[in-house]
């Protein structure tokens, strides 16, 4: 599963301004399956003992490193916006880092998914998805 863009997408271009539920509980606190689909919200938007899961396409985007695009709380912590890291060419996925907490599309190392214990998955050559040994 993914977003892919519909048309070409301009750097700094918003994409998507997802609303949020919020979660009331620490992002530590949470069960491993819900880490994996929240957003730290203490950390992104400053509120104290809150995770998010953001609606739309918001939980939807896969992680790359780089990614195309950056995100960051908006509307007083109660939404997510998306904005284009790059240009983005039409048919392109969408993508976030999952590492970076604070939204930015660039991280030094790529821990998300051993902290999540998840094992990522890539596509061959003819878009043939087979299990990455990262």
């Amino acid at each position: 599963m993914g977003v892919f863009a519909s048309r070409d997408i301009e750097m700094g271009e918003v994409v998507e301004i997802a609303p949020v539920i919020l979660i009331e509980t620490e992002f530590d606190n949470l069960e491993i399956s819900l880490q994996r689909r929240v957003f730290n919200w203490e950390r992104l938007a400053s509120v104290s003992e809150v995770s998010a899961i953001a609606l739309g396409y918001g939980s939807m985007y896969n992680h790359e490193n780089p990614a195309n695009m950056r995100y960051s709380s908006a509307f007083d912590g109660q939404a997510v916006m998306f904005i284009a890291a790059r240009s983005i060419t039409c048919g392109e996925e969408l993508t976030i880092n999952y590492n970076r907490t604070g939204g930015e599309p660039v991280s030094d190392e790529d821990v998300w998914f051993e902290t999540c214990g998840v094992t990522p998955w890539v596509c061959d050559k003819d878009d043939n998805a087979i299990n990455s040994t990262k």
